[in-house]
């Protein structure tokens, strides 16, 4: 993924919070460095689970036809996030930054909508084999399930540290504010 300065991924995670519902709304906390280094631990496991278990049926996929070539191109895509997650999770294993969290945040978000972009080629499979391959129509249900659990196991990890990262630039948000010899506004942020 190109990288992005800060304050853009910053931003981006600060404006879709609002939009979630009060329950999806995630918990502000800042993971322990035992429980970051279980999150990751957890993560570079369940990952390729989560891949194998999305592509168990992608070798059945015939590019002679239109829309298996247009779920082909969306599983390119989610390879792409899956290799973006590792890398981020191979540099977050060297050291915790900011940048890493939000990186690795906005990444697992590119991989679940992947995982949307795919459950919805799935679901949608046009019924005449014109458009797409004979194997797919009996699969295309339960393959779109099974991306559908795996997005809600994603959106649990994703969750999780979307509270962490923002907890994060939290605390440096009032460390610059108190660095900066500001504390009567670094108690008024703190306050919200």
């Amino acid at each position: 993924m190109p990288k992005l300065p800060l304050k853009i991924l910053l931003a981006m995670i600060l404006v879709v919070t609002p939009l979630l519902g009060q329950e999806d709304r995630p918990r502000l906390k800042r993971m322990s460095k035992a429980e970051l280094a279980t999150f990751l631990h957890d993560l570079s496991h369940d990952l390729p689970n989560w891949q194998a278990r999305v592509n168990q049926y992608r070798a059945k996929l015939d590019s002679r036809y239109s829309w298996d070539s247009m779920l082909a191109q969306a599983f390119r895509m989610m390879d792409e996030s899956v290799s973006w997650i590792q890398s981020d999770l191979a540099d977050l294993t060297k050291g915790e930054t900011l940048m890493t969290d939000v990186s690795l945040n906005s990444n697992l978000q590119l991989f679940a909508g992947d995982l949307d972009a795919i459950e919805d080629f799935l679901s949608g499979a046009p019924p005449t084999r014109e458009y797409s391959s004979p194997t797919l129509e009996p699969i295309a249900m339960l393959w779109a399930h099974t991306t559908l659990d795996v997005k809600r196991e994603v959106h649990n990890y994703s969750a999780r540290l979307h509270g962490h990262t923002l907890a994060a630039a939290h605390e440096a948000d009032l460390s610059l504010l108190v660095g900066c010899g500001n504390a009567g506004a670094a108690k008024r942020v703190e306050k919200h």
